[in-house]
């Protein structure tokens, strides 16, 4: 799930011609209700049903940005015991 935030928020910060918005919110829209990050969720499903809308995107953007930061710090926390495991 990091890549693919990771990835939607390249695309998402240059949209062109070529990528579709709706798409892309679409699918992270049902990733995130599977992991239960249903603020993402919306901001996806606010972005898929008008992917024209500026302030749709850098909701989508900022959610997609939270997500992230946790997805990481989930890591972290992770790699920390894993850590301690070894240790012991």
């Amino acid at each position: 799930m990091a890549r693919q935030i990771g990835d939607a928020l390249t695309v998402s910060d240059h949209p062109d011609a070529r990528t579709d918005l709706r798409s892309l919110a679409h699918g992270v829209c049902g990733a995130a209700r599977n992991l239960g990050a249903f603020p993402l969720a919306q901001a996806a499903r606010d972005l898929e049903a008008n992917p024209s809308d500026r302030n749709a995107l850098v909701g989508f953007r900022h959610e997609l940005h939270r997500a992230l930061v946790f997805i990481r710090a989930l890591t972290v926390m992770e790699d920390h015991v894993d850590a301690r495991r070894r240790a012991h």
